[in-house]
C-alpha cells in the first residue's frame, strides 16, 4: 500500500546513503520496544542494540524518540492491508471487511497502537497522525464496499454513518483487550448478521422514505 508522506514518514535524508535494511531493523525494533515498554520506557540505546545498530547510526536518521516512534507507526501502519474482496454480496463484502479490519487490529498492532495513543497525552500529534491513517484506510473500504452494494441494487444509497463504520474497529479492538485473541469466524459473522446489516439497513429504508 502507497501511503502518502506525513508528519510520521517525513524522516531526514541527510548524510550517506541508507541501509534499507538497517531502517527497516530500526524501525521493528522500535515497535517491538513500544509493544512491551511503552513510549516512556522505549530508550533509544535499547533500539540501536536490537538492532544490531550504533547510537549515532540511529541518530543521523531520527532527531529523537518522537521523529523515531513516528516513523516506526508509519511503517507499521503501511503493512496494513487494504484490499477488500468483491465477494458479489453485500453481506459477503461486510465479513470481507471485517477481516480486513482484523488483520489491522493484530494483538501486537494493538499493543503499539495503545502504547502510543498512551504517548499522545504528551505528544497529541501522535493521535492525530494515527487516526487520519487508520480512518483514511476505514473510509477507503467502506466506500467500496458500499458503492457496490449500491450498483447491485441491495441499498438505495452508498452512505453510510460514521457510527456504523466504527463498530467493526471498535469490537475487534475491545475484543482483543479484553480476552486477548481476535473474535471467532462466528463471532465476526453474529456481528455482521445481528448488528452491522441490520443498522445498515434500517439507514437505508430512512433514506428510502425521505426520497
Amino acid at each position: 500500500m502507497n501511503m502518502p508522506e506525513t508528519a510520521f514518514s517525513q524522516t531526514r535524508a541527510t548524510g550517506r546513503p541508507r541501509n534499507k535494511a538497517l531502517d527497516e531493523a530500526i524501525l521493528k525494533a522500535t515497535l517491538e520496544l513500544l509493544a512491551e515498554v511503552g513510549y516512556e520506557g522505549l530508550a533509544l540505546t535499547e533500539v540501536a542494540r536490537r538492532a544490531e545498530a550504533t547510537p549515532p547510526a540511529l541518530y543521523r536518521r531520527y532527531s529523537g524518540k518522537l521523529e523515531l516512534v513516528s516513523a516506526a507507526l508509519a511503517y507499521e501502519i503501511r503493512t496494513i492491508p487494504s484490499e477488500c474482496e468483491d465477494t458479489g454480496s453485500f453481506h459477503g463484502d461486510l465479513v470481507a471487511l471485517m477481516s480486513v479490519i482484523g488483520a489491522t487490529f493484530t494483538p501486537f498492532r494493538v499493543r503499539v497502537l495503545t502504547a502510543a495513543l498512551l504517548a499522545s497525552q504528551d505528544h497529541p500529534q501522535l493521535r492525530e497522525q494515527i487516526l487520519i491513517e487508520l480512518e483514511s484506510i476505514s473510509d477507503r473500504e467502506w466506500s467500496k464496499l458500499m458503492k457496490r452494494a449500491f450498483s447491485r441494487g441491495e441499498l438505495s444509497s452508498d452512505r453510510v454513518s460514521s457510527i456504523i463504520k466504527s463498530l467493526p474497529a471498535a469490537y475487534i479492538t475491545r475484543h482483543i483487550l479484553y480476552k486477548g485473541t481476535e473474535p471467532s469466524a462466528q463471532s465476526i459473522e453474529a456481528l455482521v448478521v445481528e448488528v452491522i446489516m441490520p443498522a445498515i439497513l434500517k439507514q437505508d429504508h430512512e433514506h428510502k422514505t425521505m426520497f
